[in-house]
């Protein structure tokens, strides 16, 4: 086979390449947004330390929700963030909530015992199949906040400051 012909395939390869990747990047920028702002909070299942519940409307409470993971060191910080600055957050109910099965038993929250132990704030595993279903492609440690409706006002990605999840709350208000 000579140069020529093996560089045209070689070409040619790179070009279908490309045109599948910017017609799959395409078609995902067209779908739809899984929960847009002034969706209703999911219903999705998990479990806690105690037992199971269901998302649900807090009626009383605007509600945080923060899907992590506890080896995402964005995560991470963002978890020490609400550690560090909890109490400011005591008129809403928090939902911290993972997809890791084993999240539990590992003892990964004892590394946040202000969040464990503060009652307005809730630990859940939820199957990923959910998670993405509901929320689509995760962006860890996504914040949604809920309004007491339960309509979804706000969402941030990646690592935030308190002081802007509590001014995207305080604007709900």
């Amino acid at each position: 086979m000579s140069t020529m012909k093996a560089q045209r395939i070689g070409a040619a390869i790179l070009l279908l390449g490309f045109f599948v990747f910017a017609g799959a990047f395409i078609h995902g920028a067209l779908q739809p947004e899984k929960l847009p702002v002034g969706a209703n909070l999911p219903g999705i299942a998990y479990r806690t330390t105690l037992g199971s519940g269901v998302l649900q409307r807090d009626s009383t409470h605007m509600t945080l929700l923060m899907y992590f993971h506890s080896n995402c060191q964005p995560c991470r910080r963002q978890l020490q963030a609400l550690e560090d600055d909890i109490d400011d957050f005591s008129g809403e109910r928090v939902v911290l909530l993972t997809d890791e099965d084993n999240f539990f038993t590992d003892g990964t929250m004892n590394a946040w015992p202000k969040l464990t132990q503060a009652h307005y704030v809730l630990w859940g595993v939820a199957s990923a199949d959910h998670i993405g279903e509901h929320f689509g492609a995760q962006i860890t440690p996504s914040i949604y906040i809920f309004d007491t409706s339960g309509e979804l006002i706000a969402k941030l990605t990646g690592e935030i400051k308190c002081s802007k999840i509590l001014a995207a709350l305080r604007k709900a208000e």
